[in-house]
């Protein structure tokens, strides 16, 4: 009777119903996006699977070499305490294998971080090459953290499963294991949420952000690091400064400054960034905004005007902004907030004194173009008047309307330079005294500081020397009149560009500036130690690091763009300078600067 019990209980059973039955998860699809893996309420994601080409070469990657050639980047590498080569050979030792063959491996298919702000939960996911790799590769990594922490056999088996993947916990950090898709955070819930969607073969976490897809699927071919960031949803957890950043695109000073494009980026709703390395001619970096609140009045383009003429590519800095500063006055009420209004007020007032009491915004920068060309260079001073502290000349290039108005910006720039001298007579300053020079057939008016007498020294006030002429429709004002004069030279018979596309861009000579660093570097030393109560050790350090920091570049490049008006793209682009000589001969071990050959995995 005994016997039949256990029969007749499975004869039961197979009628009720069939025996429950657990699916396992699907597996991951070999084309699955890494985004996909990634909670959604993550509100920074960094995308670094382009750096798999650096991870693979290591220190023989061509942007690497080239910045470890530049002055800054043997200056940097002496001062830490191992050499990247070395901290390579040490990490070997501790974990086995290369590390940097682990790391490309671990991260062939994708590489990614994604944080949430709120529970300040931070998770890292890598693809892999395939499950065995990951598995050998995290087994060895596990060898290696047993030995150092003296427990054997403590991380041999997984110590919980979670959706199909194996999960380890190591204090307050989890590590998950899933296929090849390895998963390591700051706590458990973000990785379980990972494991989650990487089961679910419809999951899309952070593809079901809006824009996010449409700026991750173009992104530059070559970018190594790609980075997203939701600027809203991030604002109520980020301090005051970020907040203050976030309002300023309504402030005259920023529009005036940064321009409508620059202004909208970081008010914008989200913003990506590209970062590809040009292998030894520098990075490229580029912004580009989701639903910027652009001014829409003031973007490039918004109201029609001449380009300025071309100027020499030379000297320390040049850029061709759009600054429509006509509507600043006459929009001045729609685009700023209230309070700014009584310094427009005062403004117009004063303007209207210089200009024969014509309206600033309606009559007369209405009549200048908005597009206006800088230029900074350094100075020529004549013999009795070159300053202790030179400073690098600055002009603006402009086109008017009409070159009738000429005499009408002399005369106010005339006007303007008596007042000053009025106000500095008042608080026993010293005062400019107006000239008329020429160039050519092109008068040019300037002020300048009477020549200080033998012995009494040139003050840092002599760097100041403005000056304005005007070359056909083209209105120069600059803060010298060496400076003026080279450039109505170039000007001399050249044209106003016609109305087009342009671009806003501003181009840097790092080495120019090297050299005004280094030849003002006692000067600068005792300013910061003086202003910022430095000590000289640490003044003199901060303003070396800048001029190494300098040294590593050969120039910048900076350029404004984008088709839609909500989504401003700025362009940035490193260029390094070239090594003098090839990187010294290293005396480590060649095979701890890049992963093991292939016929080593």
């Amino acid at each position: 009777m005994n016997r039949l019990l256990p029969i007749a209980a499975l004869a039961l059973l197979s009628v009720l119903g069939p025996w429950p039955r657990t699916e396992p998860p699907a597996p991951l699809a070999a084309d699955r996006a890494l985004a996909s893996l990634v909670p959604e309420r993550c509100l920074v994601f960094l995308d670094g699977s382009g750096l798999h080409p650096v991870l693979e070469q290591g220190l023989d990657h061509p942007f690497l070499r080239a910045l470890q050639a530049s002055e800054f980047g043997e200056s940097w590498l002496g001062d830490l305490p191992l050499s990247p080569v070395q901290a390579l050979v040490k990490a070997e030792a501790w974990l086995g294998e290369s590390a940097l063959l682990s790391a490309a491996e671990f991260s062939e298919r994708g590489l990614g971080l994604g944080f949430d702000p709120e529970s300040k939960q931070t998770v890292v996911l890598a693809l892999g090459r395939d499950a065995d790799t990951v598995a050998r590769h995290l087994e060895l990594a596990f060898d290696a953290i047993e030995r150092q922490i003296g427990w054997p056999g403590g991380l041999d088996a997984p110590h919980e499963r979670w959706s199909g993947g194996e999960v380890w916990r190591l204090g307050e950090a989890v590590i998950a294991r899933r296929e090849a898709l390895l998963v390591l955070g700051n706590g458990a819930g973000l990785v379980a949420e990972v494991l989650e969607l990487a089961a679910d073969p419809n999951g899309r976490g952070l593809l079901d952000r809006p824009g996010f897809l449409a700026h991750h699927s173009t992104r530059p071919a070559d970018t190594a690091l790609w980075a997203w960031f939701e600027l809203s949803a991030l604002e109520p957890h980020a301090d005051q400064g970020f907040r203050d950043l976030r309002g300023s695109n309504r402030s005259p000073a920023v529009q005036a400054i940064l321009g409508a494009q620059a202004g909208a980026l970081f008010s914008a709703r989200a913003l990506s960034a590209a970062l590809a390395l040009r292998g030894e001619h520098g990075l490229e970096l580029r912004l580009r905004a989701h639903e910027a609140p652009c001014v829409t009045a003031l973007v490039p383009m918004a109201r029609e005007g001449a380009v300025p003429a071309e100027l020499a590519a030379d000297g320390l800095a040049r850029a061709l902004l759009y600054r429509d500063f006509a509507r600043y006055f006459t929009l001045r009420s729609e685009l700023f907030a209230p309070e700014s209004l009584p310094d427009f007020a005062e403004a117009i007032t004063n303007a209207a004194l210089l200009f024969e009491g014509q309206d600033l915004g309606e009559e007369v920068l209405a009549r200048v173009s908005p597009w206006i060309r800088l230029v900074s260079r350094e100075l020529a001073f004549t013999d009795g008047r070159h300053p202790e502290i030179p400073l690098p000349g600055v002009a603006a290039v402009l086109v008017l309307d009409d070159e009738r108005a000429a005499e009408q910006w002399t005369a106010a720039f005339q006007t303007v330079v008596s007042l000053v001298n009025v106000d500095q007579a008042q608080k026993g300053g010293k005062s400019m005294r107006l000239h008329l020079a020429r160039e050519g057939e092109v008068e040019i008016s300037t002020a300048r500081f009477s020549t200080p007498v033998p012995g009494e020294g040139v003050d840092v006030r002599h760097n100041l020397e403005p000056a304005l002429a005007v070359v056909g429709r083209h209105l120069v004002l600059g803060t010298h009149e060496a400076l003026v004069r080279e450039l109505v030279r170039e000007l001399a018979g050249a044209t106003p560009g016609a109305a087009r596309e342009p671009r806003e861009t501003l181009d840097l000579d790092a080495r120019g500036w090297r050299a005004a660093l280094d030849q003002n570097f006692e000067v600068l030393v005792a300013r910061k130690m003086l202003e910022d109560g430095f000590s000289r050790a640490a003044a003199e350090q901060e303003i070396r690091g800048l001029c190494l920091a300098l040294a590593a570049l050969d120039g910048a490049h900076v350029e404004f763009g984008g088709e839609d008006g909500s989504a401003p793209e700025l362009v940035l682009e490193l260029r390094l300078a070239r090594a003098a000589t090839e990187p010294r001969a290293s005396t480590e071990p060649r095979a701890a600067t890049q992963p093991r050959a292939e016929t080593e995995r």
